[in-house]
């Protein structure tokens, strides 16, 4: 009897073992799977990123390729020099005074660091020294608008290079500084009451009217009544990011499909400014986009 009890007793610990095995593999075999599984999803997190990036950079590269091809001398010009300088609260920009065929006369200036927005950078260079006056090509400005994103963001690394060909600074930035200047607001487009859509824009520079609303594409129900007076920055008043903000109300407006729009400003001196509004497919639904455009 004794004997087997004891076989009883060894193979229900033979089995328990077994049982523990198993469980212990399969847990292994969980872990293993989600680790595995982690790494292909950051893979791809990484691989999306990298494209979105690449996208960006395209975005930016085309727009800053446009504003040099229609400089003016309203143009301001933010540029990062091949000399490490991280202490610095100031930036440097260049003005445009003249152009001359495919020559564009700048003069370089300092203006602090914090401009939240354009209108401060004119202010400063009303009021600042300015350094020297230098000519360049525009070519050799477009020269600076890299293919590769790494080059911008690693500047230090190839600043021997881009001195051999005769490169000092790279374009951070061009800020059109005449009339309105618009921005989408921090928040996005909102749904209202039934379906009329708010989209909320900022007003960066100087006031302006408002004159026409043109749909390029979408069959928006524009709701507000034109002409409309915007106001401009002020930097005196409470709260001058909110001071400059407008809305503008439609309907039949379908967030799945991609949009444009244009709204058309005339300023005090009966100019005209033209923005361009773009919602595009790999935008979120409530996310779009505004530019300065010629017609």
């Amino acid at each position: 009897m004794e004997s087997k009890e004891k076989e009883k007793e060894i193979s229900g610990t033979s089995i328990l073992y077994v049982l523990l095995t198993i469980i212990g593999f399969c847990i292994a075999i969980y872990k293993l799977y989600y680790r595995i599984s982690d790494y292909f999803e950051e893979k791809e997190d990484r691989k999306q990123d990298k494209i979105e990036k690449v996208e960006r950079y395209q975005k930016w590269s085309d727009e800053m390729t446009y504003n040099l091809e229609h400089l003016s001398i309203y143009h301001y010009i933010t540029a990062e020099y091949l000399v490490e300088d991280s202490n610095s609260i100031f930036h440097n920009y260049l003005k445009v005074i003249d152009i001359n065929g495919t020559d564009v006369q700048l003069v370089k200036f300092r203006a602090p660091g914090y401009t939240p927005v354009p209108r401060l950078i004119e202010e400063s260079y009303m009021t600042d020294d300015k350094e020297d006056t230098i000519t360049l090509s525009i070519e050799k400005l477009k020269n600076t608008i890299f293919e590769n994103s790494e080059i911008p963001e690693n500047m230090y690394r190839y600043q021997d290079s881009l001195k051999r060909e005769g490169l000092f600074y790279i374009i951070k930035d061009i800020n059109y500084i005449n009339g309105p200047s618009l921005s989408r607001s921090n928040e996005l487009a909102s749904r209202g009451i039934g379906d009329t859509v708010t989209f909320k824009f900022r007003n960066e520079n100087e006031k302006a009217i408002l004159t026409k609303i043109i749909n390029v594409s979408g069959d928006f129900k524009w709701q507000d009544s034109l002409p409309m007076p915007i106001n401009g920055f002020n930097l005196n008043a409470s709260d001058y990011n909110r001071s400059t903000e407008f809305e503008l109300k439609a309907t039949n407006v379908d967030f799945t499909k991609d949009y444009k729009f244009k709204l058309q400003f005339e300023d005090s001196l009966k100019n005209k400014h033209i923005f361009l509004v773009i919602k595009e497919s790999e935008n979120s639904p409530d996310f779009y986009e505004s530019k300065r455009v010629l017609d």
